[in-house]
């Protein structure tokens, strides 16, 4: 970091105020100042010396982010992180599958945090913000607020202080000043295996006139285990009748890995009566 001048504290007649002054150059020859109005002289020599202070320990990147408001910080990251994903040969290089999702949870933690600058937030205040959304019931449903779902919203804004931290314009991570605020073990588990009886019977209520129509999506989501958003993606490209097996596409799948399926006879002969379509089971659910 450039070396920093002296600081000044002078009274503005304009605005009838102490002001704080400090100039310097940068490690890259810029001429820099900080300018802030106080309530007096003693205050405004404190602040001085806090900026030389910051000047020494940290970069421009950090000083600029000053008065970064939380708003701010979450229209960067939207722009950064929250964008559609782009794949090379089949693996995720950048963006996020669930992208859409996460910019609608991003804008009610802006209308929570938006004005804040982002050092003012503090654990307590996140924390605050957890018992207050499982206390508050669901806004549809006006049932209990889900542990998965409020947890869901504190790691997009857990997220959202990491990029900060990356980028320097935070120096600690306020999700790190107590105990951990997100725990997987709270919630439910929602994996079961379904016994062959509890199948059988799914699929004799799909025979019925109103429900014939997702009997080949019920087949295949219970002989594959897919799910919902990886059978709607599903094209006949990726099934091999043949040979008797569906492949899961790397960009369709949760895990973002391809992976191949091999099915039993009854589903096969299930999708050889199926019209060809270029999504199997999009018209189907929509």
């Amino acid at each position: 970091m450039g070396r920093p001048r002296q600081g000044s504290v002078y009274y503005s007649k304009a605005r009838k105020a102490y002001i704080a002054q400090l100039d310097w150059t940068d490690d890259a020859g810029k001429r820099r100042q900080r300018k802030r109005q106080v309530g007096n002289k003693s205050e405004g020599n404190n602040l001085v010396k806090k900026w030389m202070r910051e000047i020494d320990e940290h970069d421009v990147a950090y000083i600029d982010a000053e008065r970064m408001t939380f708003k701010q910080l979450a229209e960067k990251y939207e722009a950064t992180r929250l964008v559609e994903p782009q794949y090379r040969d089949g693996v995720k290089v950048a963006g996020l599958r669930s992208w859409e999702m996460q910019r609608w949870r991003l804008k009610h933690l802006i209308d929570l945090f938006g004005k804040r600058r982002i050092r003012s937030i503090t654990y307590a205040d996140i924390e605050r913000y957890r018992n207050e959304r499982l206390a508050t019931p669901a806004k549809i449903t006006k049932k209990p607020r889900g542990i998965a779902d409020v947890q869901r919203g504190l790691s997009l804004l857990g997220a959202v202080f990491t990029f900060a931290v990356e980028n320097e314009w935070l120096k600690s991570h306020p999700f790190k000043k107590g105990k951990p605020l997100i725990s997987m073990a709270m919630e439910a588990p929602r994996e079961r295996v379904f016994s062959t009886d509890e199948q059988r019977a799914i699929l004799q209520n799909c025979q019925t006139t109103a429900r014939k129509h997702i009997y080949p999506v019920v087949l295949v989501a219970l002989d594959s285990g897919c799910r919902r958003g990886e059978l709607l993606k599903l094209k006949w490209a990726d099934v091999d009748l043949e040979r008797g097996a569906l492949t899961v596409q790397s960009e369709n799948a949760k895990t973002n890995r391809r992976r191949a399926i091999d099915l039993e006879p009854i589903t096969v002969e299930e999708l050889r009566r199926m019209a060809k379509t270029k999504n199997i089971f999009a018209g189907v659910l929509s």
